[in-house]
């Protein structure tokens, strides 16, 4: 994991303790990584200072807000799954019968013949 991931994921998951907090860090995961930074960094000074009485500059709480939004779409990126579509037949009928020779027994040798015919 890159250490800006890492970063990331450290203060989500410190963030993530206030639920309001969490859902809309979330939420907002598909903002622009600027306007999620500019947006957040709010969030981020008003938290460390009510909880650490810690105050971070407007430019570091971009940097560490910068870096929840990567990790927030690193998760996203890796849990979706998408679901399969198989391609579109361009002969419906043979596609079709092929799935018909399919569910009745599959014989490899017999679809090498008749696709090398």
């Amino acid at each position: 994991m890159s250490e800006r991931l890492r970063i990331g994921a450290d203060f989500f998951d410190d963030l993530a303790t206030v639920a309001a907090v969490k859902a809309a860090l979330i939420e907002d995961r598909r903002l622009t990584e600027a306007d999620f930074a500019h947006r957040h960094a709010t969030t981020i000074r008003r938290h460390y200072a009510t909880v650490a009485h810690l105050e971070f500059l407007e430019e570091d709480a971009q940097f560490f807000a910068s870096c929840i939004w990567h990790y927030l779409n690193t998760l996203d990126m890796s849990n979706v799954r998408e679901s399969y579509q198989p391609p579109v037949a361009s002969h419906p009928q043979e596609s079709a019968q092929c799935w018909k020779r399919i569910a009745g027994g599959w014989k490899p040798e017999a679809t090498y013949h008749a696709l090398t015919a």
